[in-house]
């Protein structure tokens, strides 16, 4: 009996120095702990993280759209509408130009296909990144057909984001800034313009879908950057002979 009284005693005498010999905790981690069993915050996750990220994408897209409406209205209604103006015009319905055009041929590349059930919710989209979801239902209705955005976008005389549009304010602008300075150095310029305006007006859609999409919009983007070096060398660029002898 005393050996066994003994052997306990001596295995819990090795028990205590087994405990005094490991590590304290950290007391900096006892509180983490102890903070976050006591937090009544909500955990974040991957869903919530993303809906934080798109309200944080969509507010700096709505601070980019009021700032560009700003210096449109303000340019519009404080601004003589002469030169300085026309040279605003024609940088804006360029870009403009060249935007859509790539916009509509990224999409019908990755979205369209002959005798393809379309996906109502990506013409949707596309639709709405042109501002045009709205105009598109009042001129066909809600009947999304690719070919009928195709037309819209690309050759809607009166919308005023469709890529024919633009070329006409472009060629409109062009002349007017052509008038009011040398009517020889601004021929050329007037000229490659006026050779994309008239490619968007006679164009018809079902000629350019069986032709190719991307293929004539190519051409509308290689006009375009035909226009922005005839333009630069023509105002910004040219030699000073040629001012001289204007």
């Amino acid at each position: 009996m005393r050996r066994l009284t003994d052997g306990l005693v001596h295995r819990g005498a090795e028990s205590n120095d087994a405990l005094n010999e490991r590590p304290a905790c950290h007391p900096q981690r006892r509180f983490d702990f102890s903070a976050r069993q006591c937090s009544h915050e909500p955990r974040s996750n991957g869903l919530t993280d993303l809906r934080e990220g798109a309200r944080e994408s969509c507010s700096g897209g709505a601070e980019i759209r009021e700032g560009v409406h700003l210096f449109q209205g303000v340019t519009d209604s404080t601004m003589t509408h002469g030169e300085g103006w026309q040279f605003i015009q024609a940088g804006r319905y360029l870009e403009r130009t060249i935007s859509v055009a790539m916009l509509v041929q990224t999409h019908f590349q990755e979205f369209y296909s002959p005798g393809k059930e379309i996906e109502p919710l990506e013409w949707i989209g596309l639709l709405a990144s042109c501002t045009a979801f709205e105009a598109y239902c009042k001129t066909y209705t809600a009947d999304l057909r690719p070919d009928r955005i195709a037309e819209f976008l690309v050759l809607s005389p009166t919308f005023p984001h469709s890529i024919r549009f633009s070329a006409d304010a472009l060629a409109d602008a062009l002349k007017q800034i052509g008038a009011e300075g040398s009517s020889r150095r601004a021929s050329r310029v007037e000229r490659i313009a006026g050779r994309m305006q008239s490619t968007l007006a006679f164009g018809q859609i079902d000629e350019i879908m069986s032709a190719g999409l991307h293929s004539y919009l190519d051409t509308v983007r290689r006009q375009c950057s035909q226009v922005y070096s005839a333009l630069h060398q023509t105002y910004i660029t040219y030699p000073i002979e040629a001012a001289l002898g204007a």
